[in-house]
């Protein structure tokens, strides 16, 4: 991937090279395996508002709004992990999806909330959609989804939304 110098602002505004495959809520539920017994439930929730060049004022409800909405869908949110802004640079949001990966275990349940820019670009003929972390680097979708990879055949079942 060919890296430029970074404008918030102004890729946000180049929407004629691509379209974001993220849109403003991409909402999945699946159940990637099934099982018997429910081990544990894994409530993760990402936020970033306070971005240097675009931040997102909204955002600093998501938390509560995502914690309710894990509560209403059965979700044990006693033991949620909630990371935040400075939290979620780059190498934050690589390092918490790599830990998520590491402690499920076969039977759990995974409610996983993502609450911060997104973005996409054009690589050569591809479109090629990417979260937004605090530091304003990109991590593509494509990476993201090895993470969850490493999770299907763990989980009983799996919620997923990435507001971007």
């Amino acid at each position: 991937m060919r890296k430029t110098p970074f404008s918030l602002n102004q890729h946000l505004s180049n929407t004629h090279l691509c379209r974001t495959m993220l849109g403003t809520l991409l909402a999945m539920s699946s159940v990637w395996a099934s099982a018997p017994a429910q081990a544990a439930d894994h409530v993760v929730i990402m936020t970033i508002s306070t971005y240097a060049s675009a931040p997102l004022a909204g955002v600093v409800h998501d938390t509560r709004n995502a914690l309710q909405l894990a509560e209403k869908l059965g979700y044990d949110t006693r033991n949620a992990t909630i990371l935040k802004d400075q939290e979620l640079n780059a190498q934050g949001m690589r390092a918490a999806l790599a830990q998520l990966a590491g402690r499920l275990q076969v039977n759990d349940r995974l409610f996983f909330y993502y609450s911060g820019h997104g973005t996409s670009s054009l690589v050569g003929n591809q479109c090629v959609s990417s979260l937004v972390a605090h530091d304003e680097a990109f991590i593509p979708t494509a990476e993201i989804k090895t993470y969850f990879d490493q999770m299907k055949g763990k989980v009983q079942d799996a919620f997923i939304v990435m507001d971007a």
